[in-house]
């Protein structure tokens, strides 16, 4: 062993980030760790810390036992590592894409697993919104599922009702009512290490803008009245945030939201069509008037169910979502003496020498099959698609959701993660070819127990401590 690897050993030197890719099936389970190995040495105080973060739990092709495994895999993990918070399980940022059940129906088995949650971060929709998505889940995935209607029913209420020891605050991301749709990327990425409050090391001092903020906050406020207790109080446990900006976890992870809201044609009217029919069936003119236990009886309702036959009659049997939160996340160490490492089964491949930003991209089910979309992405993130080396493939890799001129955006994305689908429409032979011809690497994360990559830095400080 050299002397400089026997060091590193004995002091514990490397940082690292640590991001993994789940194999859930259908479905979308994806966790990052940042830490600092201990010394061996008991006379030096190694600094050691850990944020924690989690992007969507779900999965459709899963039993809730297999996906409970996933979900204590990952647990496990923390408890293992002599950290800030000892034996607890603490996640300082649960990112929840959008509402589909394959996304987010293991929520509620990590809630009850884990001893606190500091931050959780979502997309807004409205009530009917979220009625709609409810219901092309009950029609494509044929789900019935209780607490999955409970939450969509009502997010805020279920989660700081049914969670309220856990969950400290939730983040509402929206687009601005009023001002541009987007910021354009126009700020300076801090460097670290940067100050942070040990109480909730999620800084959103420069997430979102002040006007927009304000502007959404108001037209939340008119929509969901019963939301405003939340917003009111002297330490409210709701914000209302738009997606420009960014925040910093921990002094030293860079997260960036993207709200992407689709479009098609005679959407609105279709919309239309689907509230007046959902009135129709109790005869009331505000869904308001209709309690959730009326609503998530008729919801989960297997036969001549209501809110089906709404739905065929406005929109046929399209798989349709109305939104995906993305999430661009950075680790803010230096360029210089970074390694990156991912593993897929037994198989381990190192990247040395990595001179650059290391950017994850996390898209959920995000739609790119327009121009308009690509623009706004491309708009939004600007200089930053550069820095991005793993890019999540959108909703398993469907033909649908793929742009390959998205490719020629991301010049430097090398890894592309996809997750199969149960039925094994996805991913379509285009996506995967379109990747391979562009001379990237398609990661089937199914194909492996998990994908994980491992992003380290030497610290040369702790080296050269020994020569002063």
């Amino acid at each position: 062993m050299s002397l400089k690897a026997l060091l590193k050993s004995l002091l514990g030197g490397e940082e690292i980030l640590e991001c993994t890719f789940h194999n859930v099936g259908h479905g979308l389970f994806y966790t990052g760790i940042l830490w600092n190995k201990l010394n061996k040495l008991k006379f030096y105080k190694a600094k050691s810390y850990k944020a924690t973060f989690v992007y969507d739990c779900g999965s459709i092709s899963l039993c809730p036992s297999e996906l409970g495994n996933r979900i204590n895999e990952f647990l496990n993990k923390l408890h293992r590592l002599k950290c800030n918070h000892k034996e607890e399980s603490v996640i300082d940022l649960l990112i929840i894409s959008h509402f589909h059940a394959d996304h987010i129906n293991g929520l509620p088995m990590l809630l009850e697993k884990v001893t606190q949650v500091r931050n959780v971060v979502m997309p807004y929709l409205s009530f009917l919104e979220r009625i709609l998505i409810a219901t092309v889940n009950l029609v494509n995935f044929k789900v019935f599922d209780q607490r999955y209607f409970e939450f969509l029913y009502d997010p805020i209420t279920y989660l700081l009702e049914n969670y309220s020891d856990k969950i400290g605050r939730i983040i509402l991301i929206g687009r601005s009512p009023e001002g541009p749709p987007s910021d354009g990327g126009d700020f300076q990425i801090p460097e670290a290490p940067l100050d942070f409050n040990p109480e909730n090391p999620l800084d959103i001092e420069n997430l979102g803008d002040g006007r927009g903020n304000e502007a959404l906050k108001q037209k939340i406020m008119s929509e969901v009245p019963s939301w405003n207790r939340f917003l009111a109080s002297d330490e409210p446990p709701l914000t209302v945030k738009t997606h420009n900006g960014y925040a910093i976890l921990l002094g030293s992870l860079f997260f960036r939201f993207f709200n992407l809201k689709y479009s098609f044609p005679d959407l609105d009217k279709k919309l239309n069509c689907f509230e007046n029919c959902i009135k129709g069936i109790w005869g009331v003119t505000d869904l308001r008037n209709v309690s959730k236990e009326e609503v998530i009886c008729e919801l989960r309702r297997k036969r001549n169910n209501k809110f089906r036959k709404c739905y065929e009659n406005c929109f046929g049997k399209k798989n349709l979502n109305l939104t995906s939160l993305a999430c661009l996340h950075i680790p803010l160490i230096k360029k210089s003496d970074e390694f990156l490492v991912f593993h897929c089964g037994n198989e381990e491949f190192s990247f040395l020498d990595i001179n650059k930003s290391m950017a994850y991209m996390l898209t959920g089910d995000l739609l790119f099959n327009k121009r308009k979309y690509i623009q706004e992405f491309q708009t939004h993130f600007k200089s930053l698609l550069k820095d991005i080396f793993i890019f999540q493939v959108p909703h398993h890799g469907s033909r649908y959701n793929w742009n390959n001129n998205l490719l020629s955006l991301l010049n430097n994305a090398l890894l592309l993660p996809i997750s199969v689908s149960y039925k094994g429409k996805h991913p379509h032979k285009e996506v995967i070819l379109d990747i391979l011809d562009h001379n990237r690497i398609p990661i089937i994360v199914n194909e492996c127990r998990n994908f994980q990559c491992e992003l380290r830095k030497i610290d040369k400080d702790l080296i050269a401590m020994l020569f002063i």
